[in-house]
């Protein structure tokens, strides 16, 4: 009827190029080695075979060498973590401990501090009692322990010149420890 004829039921297909259907698929079954039709099948099926057993013994033994590199490297990564995890907390605690040094040794400094502090401000009471005597005599104009004259002003000179040192020491002390 409409052009194609039919030949015992089957309709004959043609592929691109002019070739038909069934003459494709017997090169890709012989190009496989899966046709049974040839006589060199035999020996291309053995062939075809061995080689696939080749790929997939190659594919296998490549499957096997990735998976135990994976479980290698993560018992790599699991060592490296426990050792890192320990001189972690090794060093954390060294860190600490170093910390806690150098605040023992500023609480000593700062102890030490304060006691200076208070035994300058002892001293200083100390010695203004015991120039609170000497103090009458310098102010006094008679002669110290019947020295000249002249001694007695220099023992006066040098004694308000100390006055006076003591004085700045004074005040100085005490403004650095406000």
């Amino acid at each position: 009827g409409d052009g194609n004829e039919e030949k015992g039921g089957v309709e004959a297909v043609m592929a691109p190029g002019g070739r038909e259907h069934d003459d494709i698929i017997s090169e890709a079954v012989l190009a496989n080695g899966t046709n049974d039709s040839t006589a060199d099948e035999p020996m291309m099926n053995n062939h075809t075979v061995a080689s696939e057993n080749n790929v997939e013994k190659k594919f296998l033994r490549t499957v096997l060498a990735v998976r135990l590199l994976f479980v290698l490297s993560g018992i790599v990564v699991i060592i490296s973590g426990g050792i890192f995890y320990g001189k972690g907390v090794v060093r954390f605690e060294a860190s600490l401990n170093e910390i806690q040094n150098g605040i023992d040794l500023v609480q000593e400094v700062a102890y030490k501090t304060i006691k200076l502090s208070d035994e300058v401000i002892q001293s200083r009471s100390d010695i203004e009692k015991e120039m609170e005597p000497t103090r009458e005599i310098v102010e006094s104009s008679e002669e110290i322990c019947g020295l000249t004259a002249e001694t007695t002003q220099l023992i006066r000179t040098a004694y308000l010149e100390f006055q006076e040192h003591f004085a700045k020491l004074t005040t100085m002390l005490d403004n650095s420890l406000e």
